[in-house]
């Protein structure tokens, strides 16, 4: 089996007037997940806010939830950024799930740590901003280790 590089991975996979669906998939050495959901159309804009000049000590913690319960076939995805020490070392918590289809699969998840550095961070951010309502538009933080 090949190696999966380590990374955070956005994707919008289709927009409309009032929402976007967007596709995150995330891997790390043990562990890769995928799940698409529903977003406003500002979520990425948001996103992209709250990370701004992330992180600004040791302390902070800045976290960002997408998607919702309940809607088969879909699911929803927390972000969870911090720092794991005061020498710039981040990390990238992501709790995935999703809401089966069909009434006798159970609920999947999965939880997976990428590491970053504050660079790759405010590349995150551009990205983020420059997706609007593009299909196609991907965003990728890569591992920092």
């Amino acid at each position: 089996m090949q190696a999966v590089p380590s990374n955070l991975r956005i994707e919008l996979v289709w927009a409309d007037a009032d929402m976007i669906e967007l596709q995150l998939a995330a891997a790390s050495d043990a562990f890769e997940g995928r799940v698409n959901f529903y977003a406003g159309l500002d979520d990425l804009a948001e996103l992209a806010a709250r990370l701004e000049k992330f992180p600004t000590s040791a302390d902070d913690v800045r976290t960002f939830d997408f998607g919702q319960d309940n809607l088969p076939g879909y699911g929803k995805a927390s972000l969870r950024f911090y720092a794991r020490d005061a020498s710039g070392h981040l990390v990238v918590q992501i709790s995935m799930s999703s809401t089966p289809g069909e009434p006798k699969c159970v609920e999947q998840s999965a939880v997976v740590q990428v590491d970053a550095v504050p660079a790759d961070i405010d590349s995150f951010i551009e990205q983020l901003r420059g997706m609007g309502t593009n299909l196609g538009a991907t965003a990728v933080l890569i591992d920092a280790t």
